[in-house]
């Protein structure tokens, strides 16, 4: 369930993954480091979701790679200032991709 809060967790944490399941020829790359070093350091921050409100326009991100597809709603409170209403990460398999 951590994925839908972390923006591209998958594509993020694919070689520490894929380090894990076996698929990778080492079994611990520095991008692996790095990956999982970077998560660590999102979830000292992590986003806080929000209601969304009758009345305002919401926004959708929406991005895909070869191996995910995330997407986050969110709407604007201040000029510069965002909420995220929700946000979902989808891994694919090898038949999606």
């Amino acid at each position: 369930m951590l994925g839908c809060f972390i923006a591209c967790f998958t594509d993020k944490l694919r070689p520490f993954f894929l380090t894990l399941k076996g698929v990778s020829a080492t079994s611990w790359m520095d991008e692996c480091g790095r990956a999982f070093n970077e998560v660590k350091c999102y979830l000292f921050q992590p986003p806080i979701l929000s209601s969304p409100q009758t009345g305002e326009q919401h926004y959708m991100y929406l991005t895909v790679s070869n191996c995910a597809i995330n997407v986050v709603l969110f709407r604007h409170i201040r000029d510069k200032e965002q909420r995220f209403i929700y946000y979902m990460s989808k891994a694919m398999v090898d038949a999606e991709t």
